[in-house]
């Protein structure tokens, strides 16, 4: 009975001190709650204190106005967009070909007309890949300008922004081009697809070390441009109202048939933009098909066992992409592993 009594006293005990900790936790939470609503009154009064200053007032206004004008900025016209589409596409056309030729040095006491000073300098060299499609009907530079067009329109619809592609686009074919430049000058040889094995195997690090000190100026050059135009692109991009290139939803795919008919165009257009893109990469390579007869009625010369040839001809974004699938011959009539092994 002992025992009984002192469990039955422990028990009240216990509970009587969960009970006054109840008390003292629940006082606490309500002085806490109060201090909270307290300190919240304050700060919405200082609050509301400061924003009734007239100067503050004039700032409000001031920002709720520009932000209305903001929402309401005018989006791009799609003429804008292909005027810097073709403006692009051109300028990196010829600045890949301007890399592949060099200053010509004459020896003392040769003399030399100025004309023909003219003819063999880079510029004249340039000027002569551009202006065959006038003096001697060769559309060599259509030919280049239709493989980047290419690429160009596929990071447009993959990305389906068009100021992002634009800015990958520039960077990319710029950074090519000075490579390009660099390795000419060491080499005597254009980038070819075998070189993307070099970054591929991890030495990126020690690209630097391979740049020659005549060409730090340049390379400088092309980097001061490359940092303007990514000022440019994104000023662009953030004063373009159209942040879509096709219209289109993907958290709301069925909301209306407006964005279901976006979608469908969104999806085909990246689709047939890489298609059209691989199918002008195997057809450069692959001679007999339709691609590489249109290049070859429009001037071009595949020199494949010239690199620097076919480059200087060609353009090297035509000799990088020719070579990106190189069809070496054509399977025999009759063939088989069979066959071979019994002719050897």
């Amino acid at each position: 009975m002992r025992a009984v009594e002192v469990c039955k006293q422990s028990v009240h005990t216990t509970a009587k001190a969960l009970s006054t900790a109840e008390h003292a936790i629940a006082k606490a939470a309500k002085t806490t709650g109060h201090a909270i609503h307290t300190a919240a009154t304050a700060v919405k009064t200082a609050w509301q204190t400061f924003t009734n200053f007239k100067a503050i007032q004039l700032i409000i206004r001031f920002f709720q106005k520009a932000h209305g004008l903001w929402k309401k900025r005018m989006r791009f016209s799609y003429a804008f967009y292909a005027i810097v589409f073709f403006l692009l596409t051109s300028a990196e056309v010829i600045f890949l070909q301007w890399g592949m030729y060099s200053e010509p040095e004459y020896e003392k006491g040769t003399e030399i007309d100025e004309t023909t000073k003219v003819l063999q300098s880079v510029g004249g060299q340039v000027t002569r890949f551009i202006s065959q499609m006038w003096l001697e009907q060769k559309n060599v530079c259509l030919v280049s300008f239709m493989g980047l067009a290419l690429i160009y329109l596929a990071l447009v619809f993959v990305t389906n922004r068009f100021w992002i592609a634009t800015l990958v686009f520039g960077v990319a074919l710029t950074a090519f081009g000075v490579a390009n430049s660099i390795k000419v000058q060491l080499r005597n040889e254009p980038i070819i697809p075998a070189d993307l094995t070099f970054i591929s195997g991890g030495d990126t690090g020690s690209i630097m070390s391979f740049v020659p000190k005549s060409s730090q100026a340049f390379v400088n050059g092309a980097i001061t441009f490359v940092i303007w135009f990514a000022i440019i692109i994104f000023a662009l991009f953030v004063l373009d109202g159209r942040r879509r290139f096709i219209y289109c939803s993907w958290r709301y795919p069925i909301a209306n048939i407006k964005i279901i008919i976006g979608n469908v165009f969104r999806i085909l257009a990246a689709m047939l933009s890489v298609v059209l893109l691989s199918a002008y990469v195997i057809g450069l390579g692959t001679p007999g098909s339709g691609t590489y007869k249109w290049a070859k009625d429009n001037g071009y010369e595949p020199q494949l066992w010239n690199a620097i040839g076919d480059a200087q001809a060609n353009n090297p974004a035509i000799t990088f992409l020719s070579l990106s699938r190189v069809k070496a011959m054509n399977k025999p009539d009759n063939y088989s592993q069979k066959n071979h092994a019994v002719s050897r």
